[in-house]
């Protein structure tokens, strides 16, 4: 996707309107989109991975990131890899 400057999450919540079909009157699923989309973006912050503690998250070399996995109503299950740190 290119774009000019805009908020983080807005490039994926783009990605979820265009794959889903939803209309700007969705309000409900824009706005879940928008949850998942920034819970998922703030992935360092999630994951402890720039904490002033994240040396302390067991296996911290191998960080995990979120993975948003979002349904067409908007729904959305946020977890990470398996057998990864943070």
């Amino acid at each position: 996707m290119i774009t000019g400057r805009c908020v983080d999450s807005a490039v994926t919540l783009g990605a979820l309107i265009h794959a889903f079909g939803w209309s700007m009157d969705d309000h409900d699923a824009l706005a879940a989109g928008t949850l998942s989309a920034t819970s998922s973006n703030a992935a360092h912050s999630a994951t402890a991975a720039i904490s002033p503690i994240g040396a302390l998250v067991p296996d911290y070399d191998n960080m995990g990131f979120p993975v948003a996995e979002v349904s067409s109503d908007g729904a959305f299950v946020l977890g990470k890899p398996d057998g990864t740190g943070g």
